[in-house]
């Protein structure tokens, strides 16, 4: 069996097999040299692999010995010192737990793979004109082009939307996100739907009325494969319904086919590029670069579209504006584990100080430095990783509420949970960690001398300056943290209290979207939103009440456009109805608000904000001037200017932006915004306002109801995420960082007993001792926060595309950065100092 087993290795092992070759080959060259049989070579050579296979094995047995006696031993320490190892654990912990909690984010939106086969083959194509108009007959047509692109194995194209769906037997309908998707979209992305799914053809006029749900709208709805559902006021014939899960792009729940080809006026030009969103697939062994060079060559753009061609990695191009906080939170996290690490490290020293004898005693008895630094080391080992263990339940307990804390609008590629990967982070770092809490007291033990000539009574001297040295870390790293959380803070409070242009307590907002073909031409539209303005002013409770295609701050779409006056200008634009302005609290400047005579055949008409009229009139008043605005390439349209109002912020980070008001009813969309002031509480009229659209087209339905303060908060949850996260970690780290500088100076204190009983003696006063115990603990403090201020400046520079309204050397935030720190470094220290104080000379000096 013996032989057997060593021959089964020989086969698992090719590069044992080698060299047990070699060797045989060497023994048979021997053999032939010295005259012996073959029988002689062979037994002597078993002989010889027999013996090298039991020292191996007894080696191992050894190791494995030697591992379970500093196991055991351990234990008895463990055992004997429950409270040092308790402290020990919870400071690692909190440290490792912090780690994986904030991993476990990091891993959930930029780490973990895209729920896609080959989703590393995925990319995200922007700039490109993926239509190609063309003059036909009457009118233009588009087809999709061919690109002769070989790094792209294939392509597809979305417009992202929304649909209405319902509306009949009494259920209030439901607006979803919705996407128009070319028909090789899901093949694309690798995913089947359950059913037939979107087939050739049916991206044509007369055949698109197909759709495939989403799972979770097919489960709200009862939507299968072969049935009917209601979109948009129409009958909808079920292609297919999705996995659970998927909503690519954006959440969507439901996918209608592109419609091909495509219809413009005559108007337009012979030629024009319209642009999409497109996604593609590299074929194996091609790069984003590859594949960028070679669609700039085949779009052949006119000169007036000439655009900035990006082909990105899918996932990189969704995370690519959470990226940089992650890791930035990360790093910072990281340097939480630091502290836990150093504060650790300083209970090692401080208890390997204490078994000096027994290091000693053990070196007399035939121990060496490796057996006395791998005692360490196991000992450290055990602390990470049990310090690994309670980070992880800290860790589970605490991903509900930084679920709570996640902005809506962070791409999760997975639902946050502690997967393997996590798991494995938390190993690695609690191994990683117990190496660093070791590694000090390891090499001190390494250097112990034995016991014959080690002095009575010695104090470690030489450990000091190292504890000090791990004291002002802590403290350096803590300061740049609390420096970092500080000017976030302070951004976020600025933040807060800008000045956004109008009042948005007591506003209530909605949005509704007009589709199908009750509502295809512009005057049905038109004559929607007046009857919806006229009944909201009549509900009770309202104030005044308005209509505009979007809201002031950035929850939907805002077109940028040039415009054409006595200069030339950007500006972004939105329609709106009369009191649009007045709903709103936005401050009118000069002229008139829009009225009932700027209906859809009337004199088109513009008003314009400051931002505007000071770039385009800046000494003139802007009513009654002309603006010239681009409408289609090579067609234009005047608009008389007719008032002019206050800025407003798109957000509350942002300048005010020019911005250019048109009518609703002369420009009628699809989709509009509601917003009503309220005389009372706002989100009271919630039901009024459902039952009002109800009233006018039951299959309309309302969508994104909340007030106006909701959504600030909510378009300030980025900002908030960063800042509560930061601040967290940095309160975390100046605990930590003032409980060890506390341990170190109540530890010097009492290896100093003997010293301060003579002081005492001698006529030292209680608060002259005292006061030198403060005074050390305070010097070790100010060489912490010295130096932890140079890193928050240079931490100051990374945080400056983050911070609003504050440098990143704010002298009041690095002010109250060190005051703070100071205050509670001087309470941590005045335990100790007090004990010092209260020593009895008599009881010190006889312990000596």
């Amino acid at each position: 069996m013996g032989r057997l087993f060593r021959r089964l290795r020989m086969l698992l092992h090719p590069a044992r097999s080698r060299e047990l070759a070699e060797e045989m080959q060497f023994h048979r060259e021997q053999q032939r040299a010295e005259g012996l049989s073959a029988a002689e070579a062979e037994r002597a050579f078993g002989n010889e692999l027999r013996w090298r296979e039991r020292s191996r094995e007894a080696w191992g047995w050894l190791w494995l010995e030697q591992l379970g006696q500093d196991l055991r031993q351990c234990g008895r320490q463990w055992r004997r010192r429950p409270g040092y190892v308790a402290a020990a654990i919870t400071v690692l912990g909190l440290g490792v737990g912090a780690n994986t909690a904030l991993f476990s984010v990091v891993e959930a939106v930029l780490l973990h793979p895209l729920p896609y086969p080959h989703a590393e083959r995925l990319v995200r194509i922007v700039g490109v004109p993926l239509l190609r108009m063309t003059m036909a007959g009457p009118g233009l047509t588009g087809v999709y082009p061919h690109w002769q692109a070989p790094a792209l194995e294939q392509t597809a194209v979305w417009e992202q939307g929304e649909v209405n769906v319902g509306g009949e037997g009494g259920r209030l309908p439901e607006q979803v996100p919705a996407a128009e998707v070319s028909l090789d979209f899901f093949q694309l992305l690798g995913v089947a739907p359950r059913g037939i799914g979107m087939r050739r053809g049916e991206d044509h006029a007369g055949r698109d009325q197909v759709v495939v749900l989403g799972h979770a709208l097919a489960q709200r709805w009862g939507g299968t494969p072969g049935e009917t559902i209601r979109l948009n006021a129409a009958e909808y014939q079920v292609a297919g319904v999705m996995p659970a899960g998927f909503g690519f792009p954006a959440g969507a729940e439901a996918w209608l086919p592109l419609p091909q080809p495509w219809n413009m006026e005559t108007d337009t030009l012979a030629s024009r590029a319209i642009f999409f969103n497109e996604l593609g697939r590299l074929r194996p062994g091609s790069t984003s670069a590859e594949a960028r060079a070679e669609l700039i060559r085949a779009a052949n753009t006119p000169a007036a579209y000439q655009p900035e061609v990006a082909v990105t990695p899918l996932q990189e191009s969704q995370t690519a504006a959470a990226a940089p906080v992650l890791w930035l939170l990360l790093a910072a996290v990281g340097l939480v584990l630091l502290i836990a690490c150093a504060n650790t490290a300083n209970l090692q020293l401080m208890r390997a100080l204490e078994r000096r004898q027994e290091m000693a005693m053990r070196q007399a008895l035939g121990a060496g430095p490796g057996r006395l630094v791998r005692q360490h080391l196991a000992e450290s080992l055990a602390l990470g990783l049990a310090g690994g263990g309670a980070g992880c339940l800290l860790a589970w307990l605490g991903l509900p509420g930084l679920r709570l804390l996640l902005p809506a609008r962070l791409p999760l590629a997975a639902p946050l949970a502690l997967d393997g990967r996590v798991l494995g982070f938390t190993l690695a770092t609690a191994v990683l960690g117990g190496v660093l809490v070791g590694l000090f007291p390891a090499l001190q033990a390494a250097r112990v001398r034995r016991l014959g000539a080690l002095p009575a009574g010695a104090t470690g001297k030489e450990g000091r300056r190292l504890r000090n040295g791990l004291a002002v870390v802590e403290l350096a790293l803590a300061t740049i943290l609390l420096a970092g959380a500080g000017l976030l803070l302070q951004s976020l409070w600025r933040l807060a209290q800008v000045d956004l242009g109008f009042q948005p307590q007591g506003v209530l907002t909605a949005k509704l979207s007009l589709s199908g073909e009750r509502y295809h031409a512009d005057t049905e539209r038109a004559d929607f939103f007046r009857r919806l303005q006229v009944r909201l002013a009549t509900l009770p409770g309202v104030a005044s009440a308005a209509l505009g295609d979007n809201l002031p701050l950035n929850t939907g779409a805002t077109i940028i456009v040039r415009v054409k006056a006595e200069g030339t200008k950007g500006a972004y634009f939105t329609y709106v109805t009369p009191g649009y302005f007045r709903t709103l609290g936005i401050a009118p400047i000069a002229g008139r608000d829009f009225g009932d005579s700027d209906h859809l055949g009337g004199a088109k008409v513009a008003i314009v904000n400051q931002a505007l009229a000071a770039a385009l009139w800046p000494h003139a008043s802007p009513v009654g001037k002309t603006l010239v605005l681009p409408w289609r390439p090579g067609v234009t349209q005047s608009l008389a200017i007719v008032g002019e109002v206050g800025n407003i912020h798109l957000t509350p980070g942002a300048e005010a932006a020019a911005t250019l008001y048109m009518p609703v009813a002369q420009f009628p969309g699809s989709s509009v915004a509601i917003v009503v002031r309220a005389r009372g509480h706002a989100a009271e009229l919630a039901t009024g306002l459902r039952r009002t659209v109800a009233g006018i087209d039951p299959d309309v339905p309302l969508a994104q109801v909340a007030t106006m303060p909701e959504l600030m908060r909510a378009d300030l949850a980025d900002p908030r995420f960063r800042t509560i996260l930061l601040g967290l970690f940095a309160g975390l780290a100046l605990g930590l960082s003032v409980v060890g500088l506390g341990g170190v100076v109540a530890y010097a204190a009492a290896q100093r007993t003997h010293e301060i009983g003579v002081r005492m003696a001698l006529g030292a006063r209680a608060e002259a001792v005292g006061g030198m115990v403060l005074a050390e603990g305070l010097r070790l403090a100010g060489m912490g926060v010295a130096l932890g201020l140079g890193g928050a400046l240079a931490l100051a520079q990374v945080l400056a595309r983050w911070l609003y309204g504050v440098r990143g050397y704010d002298p009041a935030t690095l002010a109250g950065t060190a005051a703070l720190l100071g205050l509670t470094c001087a309470g941590a220290c005045w335990w100790p100092a007090r004990r010092a104080a209260r020593v009895d000379p008599a009881v010190a000096l006889r312990c000596e």
